[in-house]
């Protein structure tokens, strides 16, 4: 038996109890008047079997029979009802008491079970909006969500395309240079690419995931820069396992190298720290002679994937030749 079952047998033995208790009272309390509305222990029992049960079939309708109107569901119950009526009359009339007032037990009976349908109709009102409310929730909810994975991955889509023409870029590049670097180069591509795979449903991956990947992504560009691109990653290994937006790290990687000159005259330092919950990635700033122009897109939708996963937004400051961005992390602890 579920607890829903539990609580609507609960209700119908309160109800039953509050019908049968001013009998019960006159019963134990005045014999001689009960004698006169004929009120006997059977008489009790019968009414308390009858009502029990009308009260729990009532119950039961009314919290299942969610496509009905509150008209319907009363004219039904209304019925049910008045056949238990008339069915507890005819018991109590031939089979307990023989000298039972068809009459007026019956206009009793009936306004019994009437007031009994009318509370349960209360019920079921309350119920129902209840439901109504939290079906409505749920369906906001649901929209919600819905709406938040299509800007995410929208967000992710723009990122993506970008990426891919840097990486086809540099790859062409080293095969006029070093055939055997381009194939290198072509495997720890396939190796990133897979990774964007796997993690394209997924919105926060743990750090040493992201970390992992960012390594490789380094690699590629190290193939190509050599010593002159210079990386410090200083994460304790305790917050390895704190959640990160996937591929975050790589729009920043990506943003320094692409406006950012990059020569043995002109090094350029990116450095990942980990400090108080947030994560600090800074550079060096090496403007390219030729200005590169700044859409400011994958910033901002890093700001706004922030905000949609994590209810946080990014810090961005730029002083005294160093570039840097404080992304929040969300512990797991």
């Amino acid at each position: 038996m579920n607890t829903n079952n539990r609580i609507l047998l609960g209700i119908s033995l309160l109800l039953t109890t509050i019908f049968l208790s001013i009998r019960l009272l006159i019963r134990y309390n005045n014999p001689e008047l009960s004698e006169i509305l004929i009120i006997t222990y059977k008489d009790i029992a019968v009414r308390g079997i009858f009502i029990f049960t009308c009260t729990y079939i009532l119950l039961v309708n009314a919290t299942r029979a969610k496509a009905w109107s509150m008209k319907e569901l009363f004219i039904y119950n209304l019925t049910i009802a008045m056949v238990f009526a008339a069915s507890m009359i005819l018991v109590i009339k031939y089979l307990i008491v023989d000298t039972f007032v068809l009459g007026k037990g019956a206009f009793m009976a009936i306004l019994s079970y009437t007031i009994l349908v009318g509370i349960v109709q209360l019920i079921a009102a309350y119920t129902h909006s209840n439901q109504q409310k939290l079906q409505i929730a749920i369906e906001k909810e649901q929209i919600e969500k819905e709406k938040l994975r299509i800007e995410l991955n929208a967000l992710k889509a723009q990122l993506n395309p970008h990426f891919l023409f840097n990486a086809l870029n540099t790859l062409n590049g080293l095969y006029r240079i070093s055939p055997e670097k381009a194939i290198r180069y072509n495997e720890q591509l396939s190796g990133m690419f897979r990774y964007l795979l796997e993690k394209r449903d997924v919105s926060l991956v743990p750090l040493v995931e992201e970390i992992k990947f960012v390594e490789q992504y380094l690699e590629l560009y190290k193939t190509r820069f050599g010593d002159n691109l210079k990386t410090t990653i200083q994460i304790p290994q305790e917050q390895l396992q704190t959640q990160i937006p996937s591929l975050c790290l790589q729009v920043l990687i990506e943003n320094a190298i692409k406006h950012n000159e990059i020569s043995k005259q002109c090094l350029l330092h990116l450095r990942i720290q980990y400090r108080e919950d947030t994560l600090i990635i800074t550079n060096n700033i090496n403007p390219k002679q030729v200005a590169v122009e700044r859409t400011g897109l994958g910033l901002a939708n890093l700001q706004r994937r922030f905000e949609l996963l994590l209810k946080q937004r990014i810090k961005i400051t730029k002083k005294e030749g160093y570039f840097t961005v404080v992304l929040p992390l969300k512990n797991m602890s």
